[in-house]
Order: C-alpha cells, then sequence, then structure tokens
C-alpha cells in the first residue's frame, strides 16, 4: 500500500515538473511569436523569452541535479509571484488571472520542495566515506 502512494506521488511529480517546464516553453513561444496584448503579461516581449526558457531547462534538469531543480522551482515561485503583483498593481483586476498565477506559485513551490527532498534524500542515503 505505501509502495503504491509512493509510485502515485513519484509519477504526479514527475507530470508536474513536466508540465511546468512545458508552460514555461510554452511561455517562451508566445513571448517570441505572439502578439503584444496589454491584458496578458507574456505577449510579445522578447525579454521574457530567455528566463522562461532557463527556467524550464532547471526545471527538467532536476532529474540529473536536484540542485537545478531547487534553483528552476525558486526562479518559477519568484517570477510568478512578481507576474501575480503586477497583475494586481498595473492590470485591471481580474481574479481569474489572479488566482490563475497564485497556483502557479503554489505548483512551483511544490516543485521546489520536492526538490529539496530529493536532496536530502541523496545525502542520507550516500555511503559513509571509508576512513
Amino acid at each position: 500500500m505505501v509502495n503504491q502512494l509512493l509510485q502515485i506521488e513519484k509519477i504526479s511529480q514527475m507530470a508536474l515538473r513536466i508540465g511546468m517546464a512545458a508552460f514555461w516553453i510554452a511561455v517562451c513561444g508566445y513571448a517570441v511569436f505572439g502578439e503584444e496584448a496589454t491584458y496578458l503579461v507574456f505577449s510579445g516581449k522578447l525579454s521574457w523569452s530567455v528566463p522562461a526558457i532557463i527556467t524550464a531547462v532547471l526545471l527538467l534538469a532536476h532529474f540529473k541535479s536536484p540542485q537545478l531543480g531547487i534553483a528552476g522551482g525558486g526562479f518559477s515561485a519568484l517570477i510568478f509571484i512578481a507576474v501575480t503583483i503586477y497583475c494586481i498593481k498595473a492590470l485591471p483586476f481580474n481574479l481569474t488571472i489572479i488566482l490563475n498565477y497564485l497556483l502557479l506559485v503554489i505548483s512551483s513551490v511544490v516543485l521546489l520542495g520536492e526538490s529539496v527532498k530529493e536532496l536530502v534524500r541523496q545525502r542520507i542515503t550516500q555511503p559513509f566515506p571509508k576512513t
């Protein structure tokens, strides 16, 4: 029973990480090829393409090194917090957009925590050095 729950957690964490990376790749594509609209934060702004692609690569690099996953999750959360504050201050109030970005902040923090958990697991299960 416990093994099944751990397997479900691992699969869902992988799906969330791949989904978030796909979101950032889509943001990069929309920033490069999309038309500019005042109500969309990422639209038509080339300056969003570099942080978006870096964040996607860092999120996917978690599978090789949890430290990179920590950096990607933290960077993603910081960007979404900044975008949420921008949406609250600069755009006309739209609760749907604000809740959308807050949910993305929460999922980024979950990915950050999963990377920290994996790093701790690797450190705990390391063999002791021979003296």
